[in-house]
């Protein structure tokens, strides 16, 4: 648990990963791979760590130490404070597929994954690359096409850097903190980049109901908790002011529209149906400090539901200084 508390977003550490992949067999890739490529590195790193081989991990005596519940079931700690009702706490992880990836791969083609880690979970990174070996040797997709991990990068304030060659030592560097830059004095737009898909008051935020503190008031809660769970520093804003002034802050401009997004959960043996907001805002500075940090953030950690399989991710477009 954070021995620190603090309403400052400058210590708020994470690490940006990129995984390439060389595909050995020929095989059809789905419209959207974030749902295919979260079950299979749940599949592989579990795996990869566990030793117990209980079927259901709550069962297992390593329930709080292990690397995979950590990681992909993320259970809260038996002293937690917040969340003490939930099975799970929000996951340290987040796999963001290419968004230009063809459906069609041909063996010898290229591909990759991002990852963001946050905190502690940076730590397990050795044991994430093995899992993701795993996931290219049992293949994806109806097809099960087979492909290699060749090499991985890290992203860095000089760019991105390559820590890791198949078969050589890995060079990662520690997750550290995003620079926040100024706020600008132009207007900003927010772009979605993937479905933000969230629930206010037991209704879908859909166009006609978004709202600057919709899409705040989950994101604002999303850092309270990735920080309290996976770092040494708890966020810990006035959430009642902030709330308030988010509901005060009126949109320039609102370019929304609803996308459908299915999957197929394997562990309900049901099709799921996960669409949210694509399309943009764009807001004004004039109000926007108290929110800025956040959302440069938000950036990184996406926001609403379904973040891990890389949905409610957004960018921001401004005028640097």
């Amino acid at each position: 648990m954070p021995e620190k508390t603090t309403n400052d977003l400058s210590d708020f550490p994470l690490a940006e990963y990129r995984f390439h992949f060389t595909a050995q067999t020929d095989f059809l890739l789905p419209p959207y791979t974030g749902s295919a490529w979260r079950g299979l590195f749940g599949h592989a790193l579990k795996r990869t760590v566990c030793v117990t081989h209980e079927k259901h991990c709550e069962n297992c005596l390593l329930w709080q130490q292990c690397v995979y519940s950590y990681i992909f079931e993320t259970p809260p700690p038996a002293t937690t404070t917040m969340m003490r009702k939930s099975k799970t706490a929000p996951h340290p992880f987040i796999i963001r597929p290419d968004p230009q990836q063809a459906q069609t791969v041909k063996a010898g083609d290229s591909l990759f994954i991002d990852m963001v880690l946050i905190g502690r979970a940076n730590q397990q990174l050795p044991y994430i690359i093995h899992a993701m070996q795993q996931i290219g040797k049992r293949g994806i997709g109806f097809q099960r096409g087979k492909f290699a991990l060749t090499f991985i990068e890290q992203y860095t304030k000089q760019g991105r850097q390559t820590i890791y060659y198949a078969g050589e030592r890995l060079t990662a560097l520690p997750a550290t903190a995003i620079d926040i830059p100024p706020l600008p004095k132009s207007s900003v737009t927010l772009h979605f980049v993937t479905p933000f898909r969230s629930v206010q008051r037991k209704n879908v935020i859909i166009e006609a109901n978004f709202s600057f503190a919709a899409l705040f008031t989950p994101l604002m809660r999303r850092l309270l908790l990735l920080s309290y769970f996976h770092t040494d520093y708890l966020f810990q804003p006035d959430f009642n002011q902030l709330i308030e002034q988010a509901k005060k802050l009126t949109l320039e401009k609102k370019a929304l529209y609803w996308q459908d997004w299915q999957r197929y959960s394997s562990r309900q043996k049901t099709t799921m149906s996960l669409g949210g907001l694509m399309g943009s805002i764009e807001l004004a500075t004039a109000d926007l400090q108290p929110f800025w940090s956040m959302l440069i953030l938000g950036q990184y950690v996406h926001v609403g539901k379904v973040t891990v399989m890389g949905l409610g991710r957004y960018t921001l477009e401004y005028e640097k200084e």
